[in-house]
């Protein structure tokens, strides 16, 4: 997924995922701001895939079925499409 990113969106992806490389046991907040139709839903879809195959490959003992990914989004159709929640839901 991540050879049908564009030139940003590969440079964000690869500075997202070595900034979790230097901090392997802390959080990682995404905050996402651009206009309408910049692709931040599909960007945002192949970060996490790409940080959680490295995450899963750095400790093989895991199992991904019991792994969490907390997706959360400002509107409701934002979390509809990353499958999350949103931040005012309950």
């Amino acid at each position: 997924m991540v050879c049908s990113l564009n030139e940003e969106q590969c440079v964000l992806f690869y500075d997202i995922l070595y900034k979790k490389q230097m901090n392997p046991n802390g959080t990682l907040s995404i905050f996402f701001i651009r206009s309408v139709g910049t692709w931040k839903t599909f960007t945002l879809m192949v970060i996490i895939q790409g940080l959680i195959q490295y995450y899963l490959k750095q400790n093989k003992d895991l199992d991904p079925s019991k792994q969490t990914v907390f997706k959360m989004a400002y509107t409701r159709k934002v979390a509809y499409n990353i499958t999350g929640s949103a931040l005012h839901s309950r």
